[in-house]
């Protein structure tokens, strides 16, 4: 049953704080701006019957962040947890689901591992990055697997005319050097960028082998984007990263250093045709190789997933403001590891459909989805959004199914069952969202109760379907300006969470209770400042250890030095805390970085 807890009720009941501030501020929440994900299609997310977040490239630039983890850290109903430094690796909860319970797309193209279900963030590089969507709660009716908690969209950087130039050095021994090369050749846009960085590191794990365990990472992207007609697109796009990573993976003092090599490469051809103002529809095919290797204390371990994606899409636009789509698609997944006795290999066919009243009075969205998986057989999945004008903004509900499917360790590593099933999620969801005076605001309350989640028992050896988890939560976000501190913009972003093993009546693993994160931007002295500060309460982690709670803040600064020149700096953990968000691997203490970037 769904209810709604003193502190989710709260959480709501904060937005009238908004009362007395102002909502042209340059942290604003996009309301009126458009996204694809919901729905797979551009909408305003002020019409949407759903909890969709955007981060712009401007918001990239400005926040400086390390990588991706430390960008997505904070933001509503997200929180990160990684084994230490940057470069090491970091995994993603979304409203308390499990780290593998996320889809992350790069352009629509999936990069969960075959192995475990993860999607390895830290080896995505933000100079590729044009915007990010986040969508939050199940969606497995548009999007398949793996979309429990939600989907995060990646969208690389489009092909514009311009160049530029950045070199950053940091703590840590950290350099770097990289640049973006676009030009447009009457219908053709070419884009070209590049990235090196490397870091010295510190020791990633306190108590084993005190040691510098540095990383580096190489990335690159080219894409091509052509327009056959008015009516007819093309684009090519091939994506490279690499990174090399050194980690403590001993269990004793003095132990084993290891490593991490890592490669992965993408490959999309999309088209998109429209054939008069009702009927339209695009397509994609891609490819994605993934290589790791990890040399630790008991040996190396390859992992080699190849995955290759045919999708065609249809959608038939009403004069009336609703929309219907259909989608097929088929996913060939080849996995190989010397772990494994053999090559593996499944194939996946999906037909979805959706309905949408893009109203933005009464908005209405019905998705169904089936996946016909030779593995595992099949599964549907479908979920229904529906919202209404309600306090000056938009008051939505939505339910919904959503699936896992087993990776190949669940099924043939060591323990695994071939005959396991899916974990099946049910996602309820009430929210709004709109403009409360001045102030942009959205809020929800939500429960996800997941069964027959894959877990591995220790005394038998053995690996089965018999978890039972329930999250229950609340999301605030409320953005806009401070009029009492000189016109400051902010963001505030808060998450509740109430979960809980029903089996063991444990609270969930590496999953804090309450998070909070700030966003303070303002111009001063020629300068534009943005303070960040993140709040963290405590967790629980593997073998009943305890992560403390912890309260850190970062301080980031540009400065234009000339027309085509840009000046950055940014200092982590003003506090210098110490603190951790894995069990035993400390987060780093203060640091600094510095870029110049320099447009041509």
């Amino acid at each position: 049953m769904f209810y709604l807890t003193r502190s989710a009720a709260a959480a709501l009941l904060a937005c009238t704080f908004a009362l007395n501030l102002q909502a042209n501020g340059p942290n604003s929440l996009h309301l009126e701006e458009t996204t694809v994900i919901a729905n797979r299609k551009p909408d305003v997310q002020a019409a949407l019957a759903a909890s969709v977040q955007l981060i712009t490239r401007e918001e990239i630039d400005s926040a400086q962040a390390a990588e991706l983890a430390d960008l997505l850290a904070g933001h509503a109903g997200i929180h990160i947890a990684r084994n230490g430094a940057p470069g090491q690796n970091a995994s993603i909860f979304m409203r308390g689901t499990d780290s593998d319970h996320t889809l992350v797309l790069i352009n629509g193209q999936r990069i969960n591992s075959l192995a475990d279900g993860r999607a390895r963030l830290e080896y995505i590089a933000l100079e590729q990055i044009e915007r990010i969507e986040i969508l939050r709660g199940g969606r497995s009716s548009l999007y398949g697997s793996e979309a429990i908690g939600g989907v995060v969209n990646i969208v690389t950087r489009e092909s514009v005319e311009g160049n530029s130039l950045r070199l950053q050095a940091g703590s840590f021994n950290e350099r770097g050097v990289g640049g973006n090369l676009a030009t447009r050749q009457g219908p053709t846009d070419i884009s070209l960028n590049l990235r090196y960085k490397e870091v010295g590191g510190y020791d990633a794990r306190a108590g084993l082998n005190p040691d510098k365990d540095g990383h580096r990472n190489f990335d690159a992207g080219i894409a091509l984007s052509h327009q056959l007609t008015d009516n007819t697109q093309l684009r090519l796009e091939t994506l490279y990263n690499e990174g090399y990573t050194e980690f403590d993976d001993g269990f004793w003092m003095g132990g084993t250093d290891g490593s991490d090599d890592y490669r992965r490469r993408q490959h999309q051809l999309s088209g998109s045709h429209s054939w008069n103002h009702n009927w339209s529809g695009n397509f994609s095919v891609a490819r994605l190789q993934e290589r790791a290797y990890s040399d630790g204390p008991f040996g190396p371990f390859v992992s080699n997933t190849d995955r290759d994606l045919y999708r065609v899409e249809a959608q038939f636009a009403a004069t009336t403001g609703w929309t219907a789509s259909t989608l097929a698609e088929f996913q060939q997944d080849a996995y190989a590891s010397n772990y494994l006795p053999v090559g593996l290999d499944r194939n996946n066919r999906a037909l979805a459909a959706v309905w949408d009243r893009g109203s933005a009075q009464r908005p209405l969205s019905v998705s169904l989805r089936n996946d016909w998986n030779e593995r595992y057989g099949s599964h549907t999945t479908g979920n229904l959004s529906a919202g209404m004008k309600a306090m000056g903004g938009l008051l939505w509900a939505s339910a919904g199914n959503a699936f896992k499917a087993p990776n190949f360790f669940d099924l043939y590593g060591f323990g695994g069952d071939p005959n396991l099933e899916p974990e099946r999620a049910t996602n309820l969801e009430l929210g709004w969202k709109g403009t409360l005076e001045t102030a942009q605001l959205t809020a929800s309350v939500f429960q996800i109760r997941t069964r027959d989640l894959i877990e591995y028992n220790n005394l038998l050896a053995q690996i089965f379907n018999v978890g039972d988890a329930r999250v229950r939560g609340a999301e605030l976000a409320m953005a806009g300006e401070l009029a009492a501190v000189g016109g400051a913009g902010y963001r505030l972003q808060i998450t509740h969470l109430l979960h809980r093993n029903l089996d063991t009546d444990q609270p969930l693993l590496r999953r804090p209770r309450n998070q909070l994160r700030l966003d303070l931007s303002q111009p001063l002295l020629g300068v534009d400042w943005l303070l960040t500060g993140l709040i963290s309460g405590p967790a629980r982690d593997i073998g009943n250890q305890s992560i403390g709670g912890y309260a850190v803040v970062d301080v980031a600064a540009s400065k234009a030095l000339a027309t085509n020149i840009d000046l950055r700096a940014k200092i982590g953990n003003l506090g210098d805390r110490s603190y951790q968000t894995v069990s035993g691997f400390p987060q780093p203490r203060r640091h600094f970085n510095v870029a110049l970037d320099y447009r041509f």
